[in-house]
């Protein structure tokens, strides 16, 4: 007797209950854990908030927007961790129980301060913050029963604090003749991130040959802060005049950098061949493609590293048991990297042998594989690829300029700041009117007093000649 056809969707329910001779009961309890697993699914987190930058001292808002359909909410919770170890050391700081009276309950944390009469649901009012305010920041929302189903979403912020004024020249006055060193400092004050000072003569970037840090001169603060200054140390030679004169002029930048990280962890499996390995992900954001499931001694390895569109490019950077992929490490790691737009992707080709595999003791003395979700067994072998994607966001650009004579005259002090351009005169030198005022002092000024001489002595001629 044929059996008559099914659609191919109930085709392998049937067989399982027909063939399998299953009883009404298993059915229908297989039938309903169907449902409540569609029914856990229906909650999700629509979006997060989270400041990427703040100022020091800054007030904000935390957002946490969820959907629940056919859930009932139970509770939203917040928490916050460290940037170095965001597993680790992750604290609740904010909770929120629908069936409870107050519904908010507040737990002190280090840089979290919370409003709780502006702060409702997964909304949260921060009055204030300083420098422990930075963070990741976790939103957690919690069903109520049948489903019980929990999810959770992160976002970074960061806390900036631009130093009180723009970078300052000492000294600003300098005078030099061609075989003397031009020996001046630029200092900017406490920030964070800490400024990075850059110089310039002549509009031409100066080499790292001429320039000295001297932070460790500088006295920091406690506050996390911290000041910047460089040397220039540049003999004349190395740069011709323009006009004259060279224009000196120190860049202070603040840049924030935001790291993230996925990897791809390959692994010996001792269900398997000695030589067979197995690979594993972890990590969304950049994103790592290419991978197989298993790999062989002698196997090629080639991956794609692609991030996420941002503001501007990131920077990608492979890693290989936590050193960067570079081929004067194992000779054939090759990188290839590519920016379209403003989405960086990079390859990495490398063949897999058994050098490149280190033990799970010497993995648990990496401090950055602490907080890894991958377990490690004592005599398992991993080889870890890891793709980094850093993005640099300019907080602060300003610049100080003094301009300096090659004839010994004094210079002038100009500070570009965010509100324009100022000038500060010290003497009377500007190379662009440098000649008008050697003109000016060597050559028309006798020229009036001559003229004014032979104007009396004509008038006095001509008195005297009516008398």
């Amino acid at each position: 007797m044929m059996v008559p056809s099914r659609p191919f969707v109930f085709r392998h329910v049937y067989d399982f209950v027909v063939f399998d001779h299953l009883s009404r009961i298993q059915f229908f309890s297989f039938i309903i854990l169907c449902f409540f697993s569609g029914i856990s699914s229906s909650l999700r987190i629509k979006s997060i908030h989270v400041p990427p930058t703040l100022r020091l001292g800054q007030a904000t808002w935390l957002n946490c927007s969820y959907e629940l359909e056919d859930d009932h909410l139970y509770s939203i919770k917040w928490f916050k961790s460290d940037l170095e170890e965001p597993d680790a050391n992750k604290t609740e700081f904010y909770r929120y129980l629908a069936n409870e009276q107050p519904p908010i309950n507040v737990y002190e944390t280090p840089g979290i301060f919370v409003q709780t009469n502006l702060s409702t649901k997964g909304d949260v009012y921060l009055f204030n913050s300083s420098l422990d305010t930075e963070g990741r920041f976790w939103c957690e929302v919690l069903a109520d029963q049948p489903s019980f189903q929990t999810v959770f979403k992160d976002a970074i912020m960061h806390v900036h604090h631009l130093p009180p004024q723009g970078p300052t020249i000492q000294p600003s006055i300098l005078s030099l003749d061609k075989s003397d060193i031009i020996n001046t400092t630029c200092y900017t004050g406490p920030s964070k991130p800490q400024a990075t000072l850059t110089w310039y003569v002549n509009d031409r970037k100066v080499s790292t040959r001429f320039v000295r840090n001297e932070d460790h001169l500088l006295k920091q603060t406690q506050s996390g802060l911290k000041a910047s200054q460089v040397r220039l140390l540049l003999p004349s030679s190395e740069e011709p005049p323009v006009d004259g004169a060279y224009r000196l002029r120190c860049e202070s930048k603040l840049v924030q950098k935001t790291t993230r990280a996925s990897q791809v962890i390959i692994f010996s499996d001792s269900s398997k061949p000695s030589n067979k390995f197995l690979a594993v992900h972890e990590g969304e954001d950049p994103t790592i493609s290419g991978t197989k499931n298993s790999y062989s001694l002698d196997d090629s390895i080639s991956l794609n590293c692609t991030s996420t569109q941002a503001s501007s490019a990131p920077e990608l950077v492979w890693l290989v048991n936590e050193k960067p992929a570079t081929a004067g490490q194992w000779h054939d790691p090759q990188v290839q990297s590519l920016t379209i737009g403003q989405i960086a992707r990079s390859r990495l080709e490398l063949f897999l042998s058994a050098d490149k595999f280190i033990s799970s003791t010497s993995l648990r003395k990496s401090l950055s594989l602490k907080r890894s979700r991958t377990p490690l067994d004592e005599d398992q072998k991993q080889l870890r690829i890891k793709c980094t994607s850093t993005l640099s966001k300019t907080i602060s650009a300003q610049n100080a300029m003094i301009v300096v004579a090659s004839n010994r005259q004094s210079s002038q002090l100009f500070v570009a700041d965010r509100g324009g351009l100022r000038t500060v005169t010290n003497g009377q030198f500007n190379a662009g009117a440098s000649t008008v005022s050697f003109l000016s002092s060597h050559i028309l000024i006798p020229f009036f007093i001559i003229c004014a001489a032979l104007t009396i002595l004509t008038a006095l001629r001509a008195t005297f000649s009516d008398a």
